[in-house]
């Protein structure tokens, strides 16, 4: 047993690997203790229990707020709120596994397990796996069994390009277990033109273990990173609609480990449950890096679907002790922000079209007993904006 102790100034994390092999913690102690210093966030460092993953363990603090693997951008999950929110911290349950007929035969199909009760066990497995990894609350709600992507309207828009477009790239942005990707794939978007990115790789990892795969079997591409990144993505203006004749060619999606060389060149660009993890400010920068990705040519489209409100501003459940909040725009000032994304602030349409509603999300008043006593339902925004 070998024993590393990590210093960074004042702080110390302990980590005890077996057989001698450097931890694939290592790095995620570093820049878990980086950002703690950086945000301020506590005094001091004091061990205090252990969490084990793979053959190393990681001596965790108890006033640190963020899970050891996660990412500083994903532990309080929301730049709307800040510390993760405790309604959040709820057990799995698997009555909320739930996937309607359509989800059930993508699945089925998808992993090669016919029989039902098999197919269910599967999942919450893998479910419970990625839950210990990634907390998030779709995970716990089995939101990767929804089929949020096929349910949206702009859905068969993006089929239609892949069977009719020369190189129509596809980008699932926010893949998290690649669920979306994969349904358009099997639905027949050709897959050497689809591109999934997440923050994490283990996502990705997680979704060929969901689905029975591995690279080589289900050889989409995958690219990590942080759309904050400007080396993963920068903002770029969009190309003017009169450059869509003379386009480069697609990149090799070989080659490429950063969305910036895709500029110009995704045709259809998908991306759920994203945008409301993020301030408005931070939404409105978002969609200026999505439209430098879109290509210029008529029917380009980028889809989504997060949560959304009547009026804009943020969304707070009646119940709750932390006060957690989302902001989530309206259909109408959600259209107003693309329309100056595309013009630049300029005025005018851009030479696009958005079409946005609003649908109150499954789950029930209280989403699933993640905000018992809630009265404010939870709705959510599905939308497209798709060049003219």
């Amino acid at each position: 047993m070998r024993v590393l102790l990590v210093r960074w100034r004042q702080y110390q994390v302990v980590l005890s690997v077996a057989g001698g092999r450097r931890p694939c913690m290592f790095c995620e102690a570093l820049n878990t203790l980086l950002y703690t210093k950086q945000a301020g966030r506590i005094e001091s460092l004091v061990c205090s229990y252990r969490i084990k993953t793979h053959k190393s363990t990681y001596i965790r603090p108890t006033n640190l707020l963020f899970h050891p693997r996660l990412s500083p951008h994903t532990p309080r999950m929301s730049d709307n709120n800040d510390q993760k929110p405790e309604e959040w911290d709820r057990v799995l349950e698997d009555e909320f596994y739930q996937p309607d007929e359509d989800a059930i035969a993508f699945f089925k199909k998808e992993t090669g397990i016919t029989d039902s009760l098999e197919l269910k066990q599967h999942v919450i497995r893998v479910q419970k796996e990625a839950f210990s990894i990634f907390p998030y609350p779709c995970i716990r709600v089995f939101g990767f069994t929804w089929m949020k992507f096929a349910h949206l309207p702009a859905y068969e828009l993006v089929l239609q390009l892949g069977r009719e477009r020369k190189e129509p790239l596809f980008l699932d942005l926010g893949c998290c277990l690649g669920n979306d990707l994969r349904k358009l794939v099997q639905d027949g978007y050709p897959i050497q033109y689809v591109i999934a990115s997440d923050l994490r790789q283990e996502l990705w990892d997680l979704g060929h273990k969901l689905f029975r795969s591995t690279q080589e079997t289900y050889p989409a591409r995958f690219i990590s990173g942080d759309v904050f990144d400007s080396s993963f993505l920068a903002v770029e203006p969009p190309m003017p609609t009169s450059s869509a004749s003379d386009l480069p060619p697609v990149p090799d999606l070989s080659s490429i480990n950063s969305l910036n060389a895709l500029r110009g060149r995704v045709s259809a660009i998908y991306i759920g449950a994203f945008f409301h993890l993020f301030s408005e400010e931070k939404q409105h920068f978002i969609a200026k890096l999505l439209a430098g990705l879109l290509s210029p040519e008529p029917g380009s489209i980028i889809a989504g679907v997060q949560g959304g409100a009547a009026q804009k501003g943020f969304w707070k459940p009646t119940a709750g002790t932390t006060g957690f909040k989302m902001f989530c725009h309206s259909p109408e000032s959600w259209s107003e922000l693309w329309h100056d994304v595309f013009t630049e602030g300029k005025g005018g349409d851009g030479g696009i079209e958005v079409h946005g509603r609003l649908r109150k999300e499954i789950g029930g008043d209280d989403y699933f007993k993640t905000y018992p006593g809630n009265t404010d339902p939870y709705y959510v925004l599905e939308w497209y904006v798709v060049r003219k």
